[in-house]
């Protein structure tokens, strides 16, 4: 059985997926979990965990590589196992591998420099530079745990004479690279833990590709030493000048007229959560970023942020030029896996502008005020960055009924120009031209945090916050109504108010706000109101998340003024 049929049994809720998982790959999960934990016992352990997560993913995953899915799980499962508190506990094999990666990477890991999510993708990026056995023999030493005898065996058949021969790369030599290149360092165990989200790619061509014939002539265990440190030099030399740069549409995130940057912190759990990508694509064997070029413009897909829920993509458009005053303008659609879906529900360009707790803007670019300008005191905008680059976003809403993880996203740009003086007048196309950008929609598995308040929300209509589930990026509320009202619309046609949050309160008092409605659905039966929010401009630590505040209505002042009435909150337990 295939692993698409497989797959198709995980889907179908057939137990006997996990029989034919187990005798088409069990082994070799096995022998990866065992290189790690040193135990067949433990081993076993890890890889049965292996299967649970596979089944409690699978779907609403489809993984494109199921190896490759699997393998990593299990490889993090197994790293879980290990107590890395005491060496003593370790496999020799592990802490071999640790010491191996240390003699290549001085000093001590500073957060800061180089994030976990990031070390895979640039240490994939050097691999796919490389001769097919030497990316395969670094993926089998660092990655599956194999010993260096055994993959000198794998390269060496014709050659066992060569096998025995042994060395150890130059720490110095290798620590005084890493210094000119301005990476301050990290330990053994973090780099080996660093590179478990490698490209699928490369963990199924490593696992069932063979070494060629001829090319792996004189790969004794020195010379794969050597091609090992040489890996990791330019790999970890790379990081220091590549470290992950987030789209100035994330990283300066709008929060009802302030500006609110994202924390390295919260970055660093959407990265590793699968939540922020940088997707690729691969051209003449290379992985390299989504991109097209027409007519002297080039466009280029930035960063992505999707959630089970839906999600943004953020493109960088270069060669677009615009006069001081000009907005920009985009035409565009998409498709998905070929078909035209309804699920698209925004997209804009960042403006350039922040905003200061005072509500003073500034450019973007440069920190410089942003002047007012005409009868009407409008902001003079620049949308070029520093760079001269524009950034534009595109927001979708993707049915809960189904994922759209594995699909393929094409999103095909027709024209560039700029937008009409007034918002009557016609938008200019200055440059057509053709730009199709794919790529396979991914994104992050994790489960959003749940609450179950069961609260009553504000003390003017007969409205109960029943539960709430809120992640990284997505938010999902449902509301009981009055048994007066016949659904949502007649409710907020009658009160004047739509039963949705109007902030979520973090722990430290900050309120974000949800900016995008992704839909809603009406339960008849327990007339309950289900809608879906997203942030748009904000990334959330659910783990920070103290409660939802919500609309309540208005009311006369003292001066007989309607004016609103304050926020009612419902915290969280």
């Amino acid at each position: 059985m295939n692993d698409e049929q497989i797959i198709q049994l995980f889907f179908t809720r057939n137990e006997d997926a996990i029989r034919q998982t187990d005798g088409r790959y069990g082994a070799k999960l096995i022998r990866l979990s065992e290189n790690i934990v040193g135990s067949r016992e433990d081993a076993q352990e890890c890889v049965n965990d292996t299967y649970l997560k596979a089944w409690n993913t699978i779907p609403p995953t489809k993984p494109i590589h199921f190896f490759a899915y699997l393998a990593k799980i299990c490889r993090h499962l197994a790293f879980d196992r290990l107590d890395w508190n005491n060496a003593a506990k370790r496999k020799a094999e592990v802490v071999t591998l640790t010491q191996e990666m240390e003699a290549c990477i001085p000093g001590h890991w500073q957060e800061t420099d180089v994030r976990s999510a990031e070390i895979s993708r640039l240490v994939g990026s050097f691999l796919w530079k490389q001769t097919a056995d030497n990316r395969m023999i670094f993926v089998r030493r660092y990655w599956f745990g194999d010993s260096v005898s055994e993959i000198a065996c794998s390269t060496l058949r014709d050659q066992p004479e060569r096998r025995a021969d042994a060395a150890v790369p130059d720490a110095g030599k290798v620590g005084g690279l890493l210094k000119k290149g301005g990476f301050s360092g990290m330990t053994g165990k973090d780099m080996l833990q660093g590179i478990q989200n490698l490209d699928a790619e490369l963990i199924e061509e490593s696992e069932f590709g063979t070494f060629g014939r001829g090319k792996a002539r004189g790969f004794g265990k020195k010379k794969l030493l050597l091609i090992l440190a040489a890996a990791l030099i330019m790999a970890t030399m790379t990081a220091a000048a590549a470290i992950t740069r987030w789209t100035a549409t994330m990283q300066y995130g709008d929060n009802g007229g302030t500006t609110q940057q994202i924390s390295e912190q919260v970055k660093k759990q959407a990265e590793q959560s699968g939540l922020s990508a940088t997707p690729t694509e691969t051209k003449d064997g290379k992985k390299k970023a989504v991109s097209a070029t027409d007519n002297g413009i080039t466009v280029t897909l930035a960063q992505t942020l999707m959630d089970q829920y839906g999600g943004r993509a953020i493109f960088r458009i270069e060669g677009l030029q615009l006069e001081e005053g000009q907005a920009p303008w985009a035409w565009w659609d998409y498709r998905v896996d070929g078909e035209v879906m309804p699920m698209s529900w925004g997209a804009h360009f960042f403006d350039g502008v922040l905003w200061d707790a005072d509500h003073n803007p500034t450019y973007a670019k440069n920190g410089q005020p942003v002047p007012r300008v005409g009868e009407d005191q409008q902001l003079l905008l620049d949308y070029q960055l520093a760079d001269g680059s524009i950034e534009f976003s595109i927001d979708f809403a993707f049915s809960p009924d189904e994922s759209m993880f594995g699909k393929e996203m094409a999103v095909t740009f027709t024209g560039f120009g700029i937008q009409g003086e007034k918002f009557e007048d016609e938008d200019i196309m200055t440059t057509p031209g053709n730009w199709v950008l794919r790529w396979t929609l991914e994104g992050t598995t994790e489960a959003p945090k749940k609450w179950t308040p069961n609260a009553k929300v504000g003390d003017l209509w007969d409205v109960t916050l029943v539960e709430a589930e809120i992640g990284q990026y997505s938010m999902k509320f449902a509301f009981r109504l009055g048994d007066e009202y016949t659904d949502n619309f007649d409710f907020t046609e009658k009160t004047g108010w739509s039963p949705t949050p109007a902030s979520i309160r973090l722990k430290d008092g900050t309120d974000i706000r949800p900016y995008g409605n992704g839909g809603g659905s009406w339960d008849a039966d327990t007339h309950t109101y289900t809608c879906i929010e997203h942030t748009l401009n904000m990334v959330l630590d659910p783990e920070q998340i103290a409660g939802v505040s919500f609309y309540n209505g208005s009311e006369l002042n003292d001066q007989g003024k309607r004016v609103s009435k304050p926020y009612y909150y419902v915290p969280f337990e």
